[in-house]
């Protein structure tokens, strides 16, 4: 089992795709005006609420929402802090 990496709130994955594939996300993140790693994240969203019971799935996103919210608001008083 590899080490949990975070970023912030957030845990990073890193994943290993074949060049030519990989070469399509890319082309469908484009169309979509996206990076190919936001169009991934919001594919893998979308496949993990079809596979979890919609109510775990929401408590999931309401509980990350509660998170950036919360560091939404400890920046803002960092921020103000420093004027």
């Amino acid at each position: 089992m590899s080490a949990r990496v975070m970023h912030g709130n957030k845990r990073r994955f890193q994943v290993l795709l074949d060049p030519n594939r990989a070469k399509l996300f890319d082309a469908l993140a484009e169309q979509d005006c996206l990076k190919t790693s936001a169009f991934l994240r919001n594919r893998l969203y979308e496949a993990l609420e079809s596979l979890v019971p919609r109510a775990t799935y929401q408590r999931a996103k309401e509980a990350d929402a509660a998170l950036k919210a919360e560091s939404s608001e400890l920046q803002s008083r960092i921020r103000r802090s420093r004027k």
